[in-house]
């Protein structure tokens, strides 16, 4: 299977999952898990147009990127080994010690199933991050634990 072949078969799902996304927006109880859905949709939407660069009838099929998409709805946590430093969605750096938060995945219970679609998206290489900052240890064991 050539690039244009598995192109055109990642924009396919990903336009179904799309609208998958948007139909359980509407269903959603809560406004934090409809804000997260249609999020979602409109950020997969930004992929496909970008996949649609890839495979229009002015791409150069030499060009093609096989470059993951990342999509964090939520909160963001990046490190730096170097200075062991961390910093939360963007802000400024801080030492990292023991007392530093860290990032958990937010509970399908208040996401309203979309974690089904997080999963499928990074199997079609889209990662997607829903996850939340915690500075609480018993947020992280309570995490593992329903995990397991």
């Amino acid at each position: 299977m050539d690039n244009l072949d598995q192109f055109l078969e990642q924009y396919v799902a990903i336009s179904g999952l799309r609208i998958q996304v948007l139909a359980r927006a509407c269903a959603c109880r809560t406004a934090f898990a409809r804000g997260l859905h249609e999020r979602l949709a409109a950020e997969l939407n930004g992929v496909l147009g970008q996949v649609r660069a890839q495979i229009g009838p002015d791409a150069d099929p030499t060009s093609y990127s096989d470059a993951a998409y990342t999509i964090h709805l939520l909160d963001v946590m990046d490190f730096s080994d170097d200075y062991r430093e961390y910093r939360l969605n963007n802000g400024r750096w801080q030492v990292l010690d023991n007392d530093s938060p860290c990032l958990i995945p937010c509970r399908d219970s208040e996401t309203e199933g979309l974690s089904r679609f997080i999963d499928e998206l990074n199997g079609l290489g889209v990662l997607v991050t829903a996850d939340v900052i915690t500075y609480d240890n018993r947020d992280v064991a309570d995490y593992f634990r329903d995990a397991a």
